[in-house]
């Protein structure tokens, strides 16, 4: 939870005086040292959440998107279940739960884990 946060709050602070999140991802990120604390990096430029999986950052206009794959069954439950606040509070607007059998629940995430997409204004 706080690794998503503190992206969000470092997207913002470097998207300060810009109308959109255009160009944040997390190669901007990687140069800006923004990146949040327990993502490491690869070889490659990929950047890797604790849970082994990808850790993906996309600005699109007014919209900032976060995904974090490889979330275990457990871990999953618990970040589906945090207050992210809403739109006007947090500027969070959906959470989704993407997984390998396309059940879209944290009860089927098997062996490669689920993917979690956060959606912020």
């Amino acid at each position: 939870m706080r690794q998503v946060w503190q992206t969000v709050s470092n997207a913002r602070q470097l998207s300060t005086g810009k109308t959109t999140y255009d160009g944040i991802d997390v190669k901007f990120l990687m140069q800006e040292n923004a990146l949040p604390k327990g993502v490491t990096l690869t070889t490659e430029g990929k950047a890797i959440n604790p849970f082994g999986g990808e850790f993906d950052v996309f600005g699109r206009d007014g919209t900032l998107g976060l995904g974090v794959s490889a979330v275990p069954d457990k871990a999953c439950e618990l970040l589906v279940q945090q207050d992210w606040g809403n739109r006007e509070s947090t500027g969070f607007v959906s959470l989704t739960v993407v997984d390998q059998n396309a059940g879209k629940s944290c009860q089927n995430c098997g062996e490669k884990g689920c993917t979690l997409v956060w959606i912020f204004n």
